[in-house]
């Protein structure tokens, strides 16, 4: 969860203006053009209620993650199992000997503890060349 925030923070200061049109940067309260021409929108209104900021970067942050898992495990062998493993350490918070435990796993607590490494440094250098600092 750690990592997970860091690389909120660094992608929120990051990517702030290579998402605006034209490499300006744009206020939310400001009007934008839209496809109706009665009025200008504001980015605000184009938010849904009830949304933060905060959860649609970590919601921007997880979907980044999991194209770079899909990506990273396409070769293996047992793709949907590694994910898998990776999804319930990351992002359910399960420990290694659980996870091990889990039916369809078969696999020692040692080998998901090197797997989870390896698949954190597969997506870490994914994310960079993506333009994510993690």
């Amino acid at each position: 969860m750690i990592s997970i925030r860091i690389v909120l923070h660094d992608l929120n200061q990051a990517s702030a203006q290579s998402r605006s049109p034209g490499g300006k940067l744009l206020s939310i309260d400001q009007p934008q053009a839209s496809g109706n021409h009665d009025r200008a929108t504001t980015w605000k209104e184009l938010i849904p209620d009830g949304i933060d900021s905060g959860q649609l970067q970590f919601q921007e942050l997880k979907e980044e993650i999991d194209y770079c898992l899909k990506k990273c495990t396409a070769g293996s062998r047992s793709p949907e199992r590694d994910r898998l493993i990776f999804q319930l350490y990351i992002f359910e918070g399960l420990d290694i000997p659980t996870i091990s435990r889990f039916p369809g796993i078969n696999l020692t607590e040692k080998r998901v503890a090197n797997l989870i490494s390896e698949l954190k440094e597969k997506i870490r250098h994914c994310l960079q060349s993506r333009g994510i600092r993690p």
